[in-house]
């Protein structure tokens, strides 16, 4: 019986000399013009933007206190209830296992609680939330991992809040190699996606170690969080970023003070705070950082009010301000200086003649939006 062709060239020269194909329990794929696999599935969107699909591993950057376990959070109370609000995240899960490797049990229980009361149900069966701070050793801590996944066939999402807790060195790397290895085993394993979290180096956005590397080569998208004030970004676009056959994905949240955890806020709300807040990276100078008119013009009335002040008071009151509102900003005396030098020029704050020195006033009242416009009509 005569082989039947593939209509890959390549495919039947080898059949024609003899060679068999594997067969399909083999963990080999040759593609050809009738095996185009399916679209995989998306487990985890922002804003309709695939970042997670079937099988697939994520990672999530975040310094500590940005509000990565928010998000695990967010996304784990999605999988409870469809209803619950995620700040624009969606989930396709079945049965998600989330483990914390580093918070203590009261911290952890606090967690789940504002996960539970997220998704506004007592319904647990669709999350198992685990602490394992207290199982010191890390091939322990796998093999818990994995005789709950065994236990739990129906188990589709597994995050790792912390990917460094699984290893005793991050800077490793055959410590990296066995954990990545061992990672996407599981995907195959278990048909499930993980989505793992990792801290960066100080003063950079790429994740610590050898661990770092081999993490970020493997996921198929990184995100970080950024953080201007009190506003936070989610964002695949930065620059260790990438979102590989997605495009760019983004959302913000906020601290709600009423509903006592994290809500939507918006991307004004990330602007109004600062183009860059202290993330370990120089923060940017009051000249560039204000570069909006109604920023400009709100500083000025906190700053000089309807106050005369001297040039000294004024260079400690802008320092104040910057200090207690703005901590994306400079403050340097010198940053400072060049700042008012500008709003003197561009005529937003006046300059006058006294008796000893020169004092500085703010201009009349509602005409700040008009100056502005006097000195750069095209904006």
């Amino acid at each position: 019986m005569e082989n039947q062709t593939s209509g890959n060239t390549l495919i039947d020269t080898f059949i024609s000399q003899g060679g068999t194909l594997p067969e399909k329990k083999e963990p080999i794929f040759i593609p050809t013009w009738d095996n185009e696999p399916p679209l995989p599935k998306p487990i985890i969107d922002i804003q309709s933007i695939p970042v997670l699909t079937y099988q697939n591993i994520s990672v999530l950057i975040a310094q500590p206190g940005f509000g990565k376990s928010s998000i695990c959070e967010a996304i784990l109370s999605k999988v409870i209830s469809r209803d619950a609000p995620s700040f624009g995240i969606n989930v396709d899960s079945k049965k998600a296992l989330y483990i914390d490797c580093e918070r203590t049990d009261i911290d952890v229980h606090t967690s789940w609680k504002r996960m539970m009361n997220r998704a506004n149900t007592r319904e647990t069966g669709a999350v198992i939330f685990m602490g394992m701070r207290m199982i010191a050793k890390f091939s322990e801590r796998k093999k818990v991992i994995e005789r709950v996944l065994n236990e739990n066939p129906e188990i589709d999402l597994l995050i790792v809040d912390g990917a460094g807790d699984l290893v005793l060195d991050t800077n490793s790397l055959m410590e990296a190699v066995e954990l990545k290895a061992w990672l996407r085993s599981l995907t195959s394993l278990h048909a499930l996606s993980i989505l793992t979290t990792l801290h960066p180096n100080p003063g950079d956005n790429k994740p610590r170690g050898h661990l770092g590397s081999e993490m970020l080569r493997e996921a198929q998208s990184i995100l970080i969080i950024e953080k201007h004030g009190e506003i936070r970004k989610l964002t695949t676009e930065f620059k260790h970023g990438k979102n590989r056959n997605g495009g760019d994905a983004e959302t913000f949240f906020k601290w709600g003070d009423n509903e006592s955890m994290m809500i939507q806020a918006t991307r004004d709300d990330f602007i109004s705070q600062g183009k860059e807040d202290y993330q370990g990276r120089k923060k940017m100078p009051p000249i560039a950082y204000f570069e909006q008119p109604e920023a400009i013009s709100k500083a000025i009335d906190a700053i000089v009010g309807n106050e005369a002040l001297g040039y000294s008071d004024l260079v400690n009151k802008t320092k104040q301000y910057i200090l207690e509102n703005h901590p994306g900003c400079s403050s340097g005396d010198n940053a400072i200086k060049l700042w008012i030098s500008k709003l003197v020029d561009d005529k937003m704050v006046i300059k006058k003649d006294g008796k000893r020195h020169s004092i500085y006033e703010n201009i009349p009242k509602l005409t700040h939006g008009s100056a502005w416009k006097m000195q750069f009509p095209e904006q």
